[in-house]
């Protein structure tokens, strides 16, 4: 699982990575954390200098049917759904925290976006925190 001096890392690091591109009134993307469930992209605002898009995706993880039985497919059932629960309260704690909450896809592509200076504080991360959800 990753915590928040992570997450934090991996954005810092991506800030300076995307500098030159927001200094250059360009757009780039960058993933700084992904898993079955989400992933986290950080993308440049050329009309913005000292703050970047941090945009969270979430979506029903792809699980496979092969070679299973019907207990096993009820199982993972109840697993995936378990974790969606976990992850709209996830959800709902970053609108709390001032994220914007959009279904981007009919097959529910959710995602939590927010502007985040480029030199955040550590406070701006621990609502970012996921929760971990294994798939079983």
């Amino acid at each position: 699982m990753i915590g928040c001096n992570d997450l934090m890392k991996e954005y810092v690091g991506a800030a300076h990575r995307l500098k030159p591109k927001q200094e250059a009134l360009q757009e780039a993307i960058e993933v700084i954390y992904q898993n079955d469930w989400l992933r986290m992209v950080v993308a440049t605002d050329p009309s913005l200098s000292d703050r970047l898009f941090l945009a969270v995706e979430i979506c029903i993880p792809n699980v496979g049917t092969t070679n299973r039985t019907r207990r096993d497919d009820t199982s993972q059932t109840l697993s995936v759904l378990r974790g969606m629960i976990e992850h709209l309260e996830y959800l709902c704690r970053l609108s709390t925290a001032g994220f914007n909450l959009q279904i981007i896809r009919e097959d529910c592509l959710w995602t939590a976006t927010r502007f985040l200076p480029i030199s955040p504080e550590v406070d701006d991360f621990r609502v970012l925190v996921p929760p971990e959800c294994v798939l079983g």
